[in-house]
């Protein structure tokens, strides 16, 4: 009967005398019709609840051979997906990479150039916008054919995601730099290899992309396993698996078979001992990009400190002053009070405040730095565009970074109060040029 399972009966055993009746319900499509069903003498089961038990069971009752089967599958799927599907491509990074290319390297590539810019009809994309990172090392690459790369040397700061860490002291930190640039790529931690020979010669647009995956499912110090499993779960991953620069395998961007590296991200278990390591946004280890200038002996270093910081806590400087001071024995000194919000107002003093960098605490021959530090701050002097723009928005210059979504009024809001901040801090450089 197609209308068996829709029969509201107890499966129970029931007693009840000779010649007595149940009356059971069965439900209909318009309506619903009774059933008596007669006992036996005595203590007995009801023959229909036996049928129907009996057919239930075979339902939801699976045997160990077929459970085996259905994971068996599972697994078969899982391992062919995880073979035949990019574990890299197959993310969000894709996507972002791809629209900070067409905005920001089409903007700057030549309308001249040699090849001629011929963006796809249908997705907008050029791979000729997107040069390869040892490209701007070359100076035999231009644009143009006849003039070399003449921009700075780029090091492009990433986070090394160690959320499995052996190192006990670095439980806080889950992460280490990881840097790529035109001529080498890596860390300290896994060495270092030639860019043009490392992954797949990684492009301008893949660096950037992972220099800035904020989101993703392991992001440093800010990991958290729940969420890392959650972020997985749905995909929402920014960051890159790349190859390790001193294991075998480092030529490739991605792994061959991605399915254990998702598990490891699903898990938030990412280390440097596999051929393959986790990488995301710079700011999950230093988000102000100056440790590895200094690590470098840089004597004039200028930061420019946007992050979100309402309360003027100065979290970023500080965290990144700790880990200089731990991990390579200099120390920074300088006086954060005249960018200090003043009390029970929304204007600090100045822009800007000058560190000093004690490299002579580690070489006493060897001369000290100086830090250039600015921040995102308002003195009362600012166009008046601008002030109506903080008088309408308590939080700015400090609104949440969360929001990628900017209007035409609030880009022009930070701009315009940007320019005079340069302008100040840099008057006696441009007077001299």
């Amino acid at each position: 009967d197609r209308g068996l399972p829709n029969i509201n009966v107890c499966t129970k055993e029931a007693t009840g005398t000779a010649g007595a009746t149940v009356s059971l319900e069965r439900h209909a499509g318009n309506g619903h019709q009774t059933v008596d069903v007669s006992f036996s003498e005595g203590k007995g089961e009801l023959a229909s609840c036996g049928i129907i038990r009996e057919y239930w069971n075979k339902l939801t009752t699976p045997t160990l051979g077929q459970l085996s089967l259905l994971l068996g599958l599972c697994l078969l799927i899982g391992l062919g997906m995880g073979i035949a599907i990019d574990v890299n491509e197959f993310s969000m990074h894709a996507f972002y990479r791809n629209r900070l290319v067409r905005c920001y390297l089409r903007a700057i590539r030549k309308k001249d150039a040699d090849p001629k810019p011929n963006p796809n009809p249908v997705s907008d994309l050029d791979p000729g916008d997107d040069p390869h990172l040892a490209d701007l090392a070359d100076p035999s690459i231009d644009q143009k054919k006849g003039l070399p790369y003449l921009g700075p040397y780029l090091l492009i700061n990433t986070a090394l995601n160690l959320t499995d860490p052996r190192r006990l002291g670095w439980q806080e930190r889950q992460a280490a730099p990881f840097i790529l640039a035109p001529l080498y790529c890596g860390s300290n931690i896994t060495g270092y290899r030639k860019t043009r020979e490392y992954a797949d010669n990684i492009t301008l647009g893949t660096a950037l992309a992972i220099s800035g995956a904020a989101f993703t499912s392991n992001m440093g110090y800010h990991t958290n396993r729940a969420l890392a499993f959650f972020l997985s779960i749905f995909n929402v991953r920014l960051g890159w698996w790349i190859g390790h620069p001193g294991r075998e395998g480092y030529t490739r961007q991605g792994p061959r078979l991605g399915l254990p590296y998702l598990l490891v991200e699903l898990f938030g278990r990412a280390n440097e001992e596999r051929r393959y390591i986790y990488l995301s946004d710079g700011g999950h280890f230093d988000n102000l990009g100056i440790y590895e200038l200094i690590r470098r002996r840089c004597k004039y270093i200028v930061c420019s400190d946007a992050g979100e910081d309402p309360q003027s806590g100065f979290d970023d400087l500080g965290m990144v002053i700790r880990k200089v001071r731990a991990d390579l024995g200099v120390d920074i000194e300088i006086n954060l009070d005249m960018v200090r919000r003043q009390q029970d107002q929304p204007y600090s003093r100045w822009h800007h405040a000058i560190g000093t960098i004690r490299y002579d605490l580690v070489d006493e021959s060897s001369p000290v730095g100086m830090l250039v530090y600015i921040k995102a701050s308002l003195v009362g002097d600012e166009p008046a565009d601008v002030l109506e723009y903080k008088a309408h928005h308590a939080d700015f210059p400090h609104e949440t970074t969360l929001d990628q979504f900017f209007s035409e009024s609030q880009f022009e809001a930070y701009r315009k109060l940007g320019e005079p901040i340069g302008r100040e801090v840099f008057r006696y450089a441009q007077q001299a040029l």
